[in-house]
């Protein structure tokens, strides 16, 4: 199984949802107005962050030798963006821009020494308030996948167009994304291998893929996770299955990361919470199996 990336909390979209589903938030921007920003006598602005959205995760290894902090840059309730940083030097920086409530930019800007500086962009395009395409854009070659969203503005397929002037050389395929119940079952086009996702109360408590993995996950329902944000879910989807992307699917994935409630353990990693802010956690001990991985340090 392909090497997970984490996307640090990373990707992002959302509003609308049925109250009665264990189904992910589906993003703004598919109920009213045109995504210019004019619907009516309301102004339609990006879905804001939920209230005291975090502002750092830090990351430190047991031993010290390694950290990794995430800030997140929010403006007027809107999240712009986030930057990780490594202590080997490393830089990650992603960059999320709007028009109107639509999210228009996802930009994603690496830096560091064993890969170089990598910048890869990509743009959400729209037609009649709806997500219809988006196009991965690095340098000066650009790739088109044809999107179809849901009545709930969800990603339910993505095709990728031929084209030999992108990285994907005249290659072609479809994922697809189905929701059915409290189920979403992911297939990847290029492996054909097959994941399936098991929701309860807006949390993934298992996951089951076609290399018969089965992961049982667990949360502490008494704590929120802000990480809960579709937009995350539509920058990581935008990221599936393409060249040169770490971006795969598992337990430790962003539609696993994006439950609503605090993950304490996916059936490898486990979170200790030591410390909590009123019902989000300050400091979480986890753990790789037995033995012990890092700490890690939330500031909101």
């Amino acid at each position: 199984m392909k090497k997970l990336l984490l996307l640090a909390a990373a990707a992002l979209t959302v509003v609308a949802c049925k109250k009665d589903s264990d189904d992910p938030t589906p993003p703004n921007g598919g109920g009213n107005g045109n995504g210019n920003g004019n619907n009516g006598s309301q102004t339609e602005v990006p879905t804001p962050v939920p209230a005291g959205f975090v502002k750092t995760i830090q990351e430190v290894s047991t031993g010290g030798t390694r950290t990794k902090t995430t800030t997140y840059n929010v403006e007027n309730n809107v999240l712009k963006g986030w930057t990780e940083v490594i202590s080997n030097g490393d830089i990650h920086t992603h960059t999320l821009e709007y028009k109107g409530a639509q999210l228009s930019t996802y930009t994603s800007a690496e830096n560091s020494a064993s890969r170089g500086n990598i910048v890869t962009k990509f743009n959400f395009l729209y037609e009649n308030n709806k997500l219809t395409k988006i196009e991965k854009v690095r340098d000066g070659k650009k790739d088109v996948f044809n999107i179809v969203v849901d009545n709930q503005n969800r990603i339910v397929s993505k095709h990728l167009v031929a084209s030999n002037d992108g990285w994907e050389g005249g290659n072609t395929w479809t994922a697809t994304f189905t929701y059915s119940g409290n189920t979403l079952v992911v297939k990847d086009p290029v492996y054909g291998s097959t994941y399936t996702y098991t929701y309860e109360d807006g949390n993934v408590v298992r996951v089951e893929d076609s290399y018969r993995n089965n992961s049982v996950l667990t949360y502490d329902r008494t704590l929120v996770n802000d990480l809960n944000f579709e937009y995350f879910r539509w920058i990581y989807i935008a990221q599936l299955f393409v060249r040169h992307s770490d971006i795969t699917l598992g337990n430790n994935d962003i539609f696993v990361r994006t439950s609503k409630n605090f993950l304490t353990s996916n059936g490898v990693r486990h979170y200790e919470v030591v410390e909590k802010q009123g019902n989000k956690p300050k400091k979480v001990n986890r753990k790789y199996g037995t033995n012990p991985d890092a700490t890690i340090f939330y500031t909101y």
